[in-house]
């Protein structure tokens, strides 16, 4: 049986590492791709968002600025940001 040297064993343990470093660039490379692809998506909504803003009228824009000052105030009571919190219905008392 043939042993390996000391020579033998750090260059198949620099070509393993350099492997495994090869690797993860290429996964970080992958992941930052995801990022820019979806991130090109939500501009594009956001641009149709604010185009649908544009149409509302002042009464409408004042009722919007309410709620989330409303929004705003409850989560800033409970000193945490919650992103599950949705208001359903808002209905006016006079």
């Amino acid at each position: 049986m043939d042993k390996i040297s000391m020579t033998q064993a750090l260059y198949i343990t620099a070509v393993s590492i350099g492997i495994v470093f090869i690797t993860l660039l290429l996964i970080s490379l992958i992941l930052s791709s995801f990022k820019s692809i979806f991130k090109t998506k939500t501009m594009e909504e956001m641009k149709e968002h604010q185009i649908k803003e544009v149409a509302l009228t002042d009464e409408e824009e004042e009722e919007d600025k309410i709620v989330v000052a409303l929004a705003a105030s409850m989560m800033a009571g409970q000193g945490k940001i919650n992103p599950n919190l949705r208001i359903k219905s808002i209905t006016r008392i006079k």
